[in-house]
């Protein structure tokens, strides 16, 4: 899910971001899927290793889950006692090769919208500073595909099923946010891209209001 709703956060922010820049003739023009493209071209280059590298160690590729599930069971229990050794025995190294495809997905989701806020950034602002165009990408990441803001933590739920739903509900929060950032400004490129693909991934019944 995080992979597929990629575009549909991209895709308005795009044309948010750049609406005045040298680069909102592009978007204007040609389909912004492109500079996604250009994102994933990058991730996967040799000039991109660098940078990709640097997000790593900072810890901008680590999947939300496993992040947040370690620092609760090390808030809860502070790592030692019972519950302790069954989260031990839960995360164990069948259950880290039965999730890697979802890890993969997600490390890669994320590396992908860091690598394309950070070529946009250094396209529309020739003159930007490499501080400042990192600084852009990691902007861009939490507007894409979204943090596990304290805020958004499940209330109810706990534990690995807690976890999953809050990433869904940070996933719903991050699309309404969009959605009432571009009717606020008055953006109908941006929304109407982020109804568009959010109907063409997921059917027109995914909307809000749809019944």
């Amino acid at each position: 899910v995080t992979a597929l709703s990629w575009p549909i956060m991209t895709l308005p922010n795009l044309f948010r971001d750049f609406s005045k820049t040298p680069l909102s003739a592009d978007i204007g023009v040609t389909y912004p899927a492109r500079l996604m493209y250009d994102g994933v071209r990058f991730r996967m280059s040799q000039a991109g290793q660098g940078k990709i590298k640097q997000w790593i160690e900072e810890g901008f590729g680590k999947p939300i889950v496993s992040e947040v599930q370690e620092l609760q069971n090390a808030l809860a229990t502070g790592g030692k006692g019972a519950v302790a050794r069954i989260d031990a025995l839960t995360n164990s190294r069948l259950v880290e090769v039965l999730s890697t495809p979802s890890t993969f997905a997600e490390q890669e989701t994320r590396l992908w919208s860091l690598s394309t806020g950070y070529l946009a950034a250094k396209q529309a602002w020739p003159d930007i500073s490499e501080r400042n165009a990192d600084m852009f990408a990691k902007a861009f990441l939490a507007r894409t595909v979204g943090n596990y803001y304290a805020g958004q933590r499940p209330a109810l739920f706990q534990g690995t099923l807690g976890t999953t739903i809050g990433l869904f509900q940070t996933y719903m929060l991050s699309w309404a946010q969009n959605v009432f950032r571009s009717i606020e400004t008055k953006d109908l490129k941006a929304l109407s891209s982020q109804m568009l693909s959010q109907a063409g991934m997921f059917g027109m019944s995914s909307l809000p209001f749809y019944q």
